[in-house]
């Protein structure tokens, strides 16, 4: 199910907030990004108990990324960010 994402303000949980760029050498800053794609894809997750979203979009690096994110007090939380999959390219792609 395709989303409306208002806010564009950031959180970072400090276990969170260095996860991205160890893992997947994705900084902050690239990963908020994605956020700021006119074209990007926001999707309501069912793969938690608490209500998630995944975004999918084009990094200011043109890079396609795919995050993992809450909204908590009407700001953003970032869980994750990761290099978008096949799959997730191409629903982007199916919209453009």
């Amino acid at each position: 199910m395709e989303a409306k994402l208002a806010p564009l303000k950031f959180i970072w949980d400090t276990g969170n907030k260095s996860k991205s760029e160890e893992k997947h050498c994705i900084s902050n800053l690239e990963a908020e990004s994605i956020f700021k794609d006119p074209a990007k894809l926001v999707i309501i997750s069912n793969r938690s108990r608490e209500v998630r979203f995944l975004c999918i979009g084009r990094s200011y690096l043109s890079r396609m990324l795919t995050s993992y994110f809450i909204i908590r007090d009407g700001k953003v939380r970032i869980i994750g960010t990761r290099a978008a999959r096949q799959k997730e390219k191409e629903m982007y792609n199916k919209r453009g």
